[in-house]
């Protein structure tokens, strides 16, 4: 066909075309490049990427962070640290600088006023080079010394404290009281200060003294500080103990040896390190904390050096001083008071000689300014006093005008106050109060001017009683000490004590009684068993003894006084349970008990002891005691002999080899029924003999009993059978 015909495949041809249209479909034809979008697994996988490069980032950013953090602490704290550290090692180089310029030898002052192992105390001219300070007011205060150069305002210390913590106090003694100086020492106290340096952070402080108290003045320096060493060594180079601050001559001779001084310092950063932890440091307040030490020896080198005297000083002595004032008051000791002499007479020393005959006084004794405590005289006996002045070079003065005046013990110990007990510590009460200083003001005029300050002190007396309605005496006094405390350990727990305490001065003259006040002790652990329990036949019943319980079942001291006697028979020879003793008594204040039951062998018995206090706490039973005796001697039963047996006849026994005196009683038994028919008491002895007794009655079988008794209650006992009859005729066996 031509024009609009077409040609159509053949039938049967179907199923090829459609197979030649797959194959044609999996062909690529030329043309234009196909456009395709991102699928979700590289969406996933770009951003896990880019999630890692921004953690990696901050990561790195944050230690950086940190590490310029850490840094910056570090740096701050060593900067703080070493503007510390070198204040401190400036102020201990000048050390001793003037402290003695004119080089008198009786001046208190010294270099190193105290020297602790976490504290240190030092006196130097700081403000020599002020033209101002340098006078004032050190002019006011040279008073007995030709020249001073150093106020109380450079008496300078170094302490560590961290305040409301820390409660510790330093203490230590230097001339720092009076204007003129006057040559004596005071105690000069720090509070609030921390030597133990166990609770860390502290604030490092410089301290002065006021210039007329003995108070301090206390100048933070740094904060965050871990601790703070000092460490002495003498000439050699030796490490010295920390001699303190005391004004004894050992202690001061420990401080003069003193040549170089090790210094520590140990601060901690500001800012903890939470990412990381100090492996050396136990205390969790500051193992976070990083730390930086700086550690230094330091040489003053005024240490040890003194002034010189004057070399045109007059050779003249010193002029006689004013009488003195005596003052009597105090035990077996009078106040010596007089005036000073002039300035220019440069004393070192005032020497004071005195006695009962004013043309031999004994002495001297020494003080380094006037006013002068002379004790250890006799009451009611009159005594003459004289004053001489010497100077440094040894020039005496003509002694004073002669002063008398009697010895009295005038004054009267105050009462202590504020006693306090516990109530509530184990195995113990312990006692306090406050330090007496005082004397009860006396009426009689010409006391101590210093009254009514107590001079004559001795010790305490701790009086102890179960009442409180007790006066004090040798027989309730349980301590005597010279502390304002006592601890009482001889007390049973949870018993009331009632307590007095009273002051006594060296004539033994007690002041007012303090308290009374109750005190006590309290556990809840029992005391152990009571050990070593006897028992003994004696006349009148069974002595039952044992050891006094001293430790608890810890182990620990406790006090008994109070034990349970406890008793129980013993059946058959068996040993009664627990359950079967029953209390019969209690003791207080004994470790011994006489039963009244008197010793039976035949009935015997046994013992236990219980052990108590007052809470209560009851120890464990004992072990169990039973009487034990040994009969002396031999009892034998004489007559009747066989064939004498009759009703009138005598009955003989006879204890032979025995001991001392015997009680005997004789028991005339029925053989057939076992039934005593009469019992007759033969008294006390080592021979007895008796009549058949008619109540015995007869003819018939019988038994004769005889039992000797001995003075501690044992016994032993002897029996025969007899047959008697109307004649008498009978047997014995």
């Amino acid at each position: 066909m031509t024009g609009g015909t077409s040609r159509r495949p053949a039938t049967g041809s179907r199923g090829a075309s459609a197979a030649s249209r797959r194959a044609a479909l999996g062909r690529r034809t030329p043309g234009p490049a196909r456009e395709r979008g991102i699928g979700l697994v590289e969406v996933l996988v770009a951003i896990t990427v880019l999630a890692l490069a921004i953690t990696i980032s901050l990561a790195l950013y944050d230690g950086a962070r940190r590490s310029f953090q850490v840094g910056t602490n570090l740096a701050e704290q060593q900067q703080v640290v070493r503007i510390a550290f070198d204040k401190l090692s400036r102020d201990l180089a000048l050390a001793g600088l003037n402290s003695n310029p004119d080089g008198t030898q009786n001046r208190p002052d010294e270099a190193l006023e105290a020297a602790f192992d976490t504290a240190i105390v030092i006196r130097a001219d700081f403000d020599a080079g002020d033209p101002a300070r340098s006078v004032d007011p050190e002019l006011l205060l040279a008073g007995q010394f030709h020249a001073v150069s150093t106020g109380n305002d450079e008496i300078v210390g170094y302490v560590l404290s961290r305040p409301g913590r820390s409660s510790e106090t330093l203490s230590f003694e230097a001339d720092v009281v009076g204007v003129p100086r006057d040559g004596v020492v005071e105690t000069v106290t720090v509070p609030d200060i921390s030597l133990l340096q166990d609770d860390p952070p502290y604030t490092l402080y410089r301290i002065t003294v006021d210039d007329d108290q003995d108070t301090s003045r206390m100048v933070p320096l740094i904060d965050n500080v871990r601790s703070l060493r000092f460490v002495y060594y003498d000439r050699a180079g030796n490490v010295l103990p920390a001699p303190g601050g005391a004004d004894d001559a050992a202690s001061r001779r420990a401080r003069a040896s003193i040549q170089r001084i090790g210094v520590r310092i140990e601060g901690l950063t500001s800012d903890a390190d939470l990412r990381w932890e100090d492996p050396t440091d136990s205390d969790s307040e500051t193992r976070e904390y990083r730390k930086f030490a700086l550690v230094a020896d330091v040489t003053p080198t005024n240490l040890g050096l003194f002034g010189l005297k004057d070399l045109d000083a007059s050779l003249a002595p010193p002029s006689e001083p004013p009488p003195p004032t005596l003052h009597p008051g105090h035990c077996r000791a009078l106040w010596v008071d007089w005036a000073p002499n002039p300035p220019q007479d440069e004393v070192a020393r005032y020497e004071v000689r005195y006695g009962q005959n004013p043309a031999d006084l004994d002495g001297p004794d020494y003080a380094a300014a006037p006013g002068f405590y002379l004790d250890g005289l006799e009451d009611g006996k009159k005594y003459y006093v004289t004053i001489e002045a010497v100077d440094d070079s040894g020039n005496v003065s003509p002694p004073s005008a002669p002063a008398s005046a009697y010895a009295a013990n005038l004054n009267t110990p105050e009462r202590p106050q504020n006693l306090s007990a516990t109530t509530a510590l184990a195995m113990r009460v312990e006692l306090s109060w406050e330090p007496v200083v005082d004397n009860v003001v006396p009426s009689a005029p010409g006391a101590d001017p210093l009254q009514p300050r107590l001079r004559d002190f001795a010790a305490y007396h701790v009086h102890r009683a179960s009442m409180p309605g007790y006066s004090p005496d040798a027989s309730n006094r349980i301590a005597e000490t010279t502390l304002p405390q006592h601890a009482d350990t001889a007390v049973v727990h949870c018993k009331p004590y009632h307590y007095k305490v009273v002051a006594i001065d060296d004539c033994a003259k007690p002041g007012a009684e303090a308290g009374p006040i109750e005190g006590r002790a309290y556990t809840t652990v029992e005391p152990e068993k009571p050990i070593n329990v006897q028992a003994f036949p004696v006349p009148g019943g069974i002595r039952v003894i044992w050891d006094s319980v001293t430790l608890d079942v810890a182990g620990s001291p406790i006090h008994i006084e109070d034990y349970t006697v406890l008793r129980a028979s013993v059946v058959g020879g068996i040993p009664p349970p627990d359950s079967a003793y029953a209390p019969i008594e209690f003791v207080s204040g004994a470790t011994e008990y006489v039963d009244p039951t008197a010793y039976d062998p035949l009935a015997p018995v046994s013992y236990k002891l219980q052990a108590r206090d007052l809470c209560p706490n009851e120890s464990e039973l004992s072990d169990a005691a039973e009487p034990v005796c040994q009969f002396v001697g031999d009892v034998v039963i004489v007559q009747p002999q066989p064939g004498d047996v009759s009703v009138g006849n005598p009955v003989q026994v006879v204890l032979q080899n025995g001991s001392g005196s015997y009680q005997l009683t004789l028991d005339y038994i029925e053989t057939d029924g076992d039934l005593t028919l009469y019992t007759e008491p033969l008294g006390s002895g080592t021979t007895w003999a008796t009549a058949w007794p008619t109540q015995a009655g007869a003819p018939g079988s019988y038994r004769m009993q005889a039992t000797a008794q001995q003075a501690d209650g044992c016994v032993q006992q002897r029996s025969v059978s007899v047959s008697v009859g109307y004649d008498g005729a009978d047997s014995a066996d």
